[in-house]
């Protein structure tokens, strides 16, 4: 992100509303934010984290950061990175498994999120035939408690690029479909000097990743 990492300039200011799923706020947010300050000390931020998706339309955020493209409203959208997903589990706790594996061998942490349509949730229903160990509606909580070694669980390969202590479980199982992300923002606030560096920052961002 070298447009964010070098220098400091002043005459970008004001508040950047970004509507991002929880997870990715934390994961992929939170990180990057001081060093925008750094460049860009009058910038200010609304990270508004939520599974559901802020209506862009009516000027919920300045910047979504979404998993599906909209079909509507006078709307500049641009995809960002495309995401596969694959069953994750910690080092240490594979080492307790010989290969081949089988989803009988692991305990499990499922995605229940209540919400209609939820891929993961589908996934699991259909392919693991056993109660989890642990059932949660947010995803921050399920990727900790892969991390802490509670089991295994299908998720973003995007978390193995942030911890390198985790690992593709090889099954033969089919994954989820990998996932597109997208960048979206009115077409009147595109060009605005505090909306346009941040997304730009946000094309860096991905671009570093995938």
């Amino acid at each position: 992100m070298e447009m964010i990492s070098k220098g400091v300039v002043q005459n970008v200011s004001g508040v950047v509303r970004i509507a991002v799923v929880p997870s990715m706020a934390r994961e992929l947010l939170l990180p990057v934010l001081p060093l925008w300050r750094e460049k860009y000390p009058e910038l200010r931020f609304d990270l508004i984290a939520s599974v559901h998706s802020s209506d862009m339309i009516r000027g919920e955020a300045d910047i979504a950061i979404r998993f599906f493209r909209p079909a509507q409203g006078d709307l500049v959208v641009k995809k960002v990175a495309t995401l596969s997903q694959g069953v994750m589990a910690t080092r240490q706790y594979l080492e307790a498994f010989s290969q081949p594996y089988t989803p009988e061998l692991f305990d499990w942490i499922a995605l229940d999120m209540k919400l209609p349509d939820v891929p993961e949730s589908r996934w699991y229903e259909t392919y693991i035939h056993k109660e989890p160990v642990l059932r949660t509606n947010d995803y921050s909580t399920m990727v900790e408690a892969v991390r802490r070694g509670l089991g295994v669980a299908m998720m973003s390969r995007i978390t193995k690029h942030l911890d390198p202590m985790l690992e593709d479980v090889a099954l033969s199982l089919p994954v989820l479909p990998a996932q597109e992300v997208w960048l979206v923002t009115q077409r009147t606030l595109r060009d605005v000097p505090r909306v346009n560096v941040v997304w730009r920052a946000l094309q860096d961002l991905f671009s570093g990743f995938f």
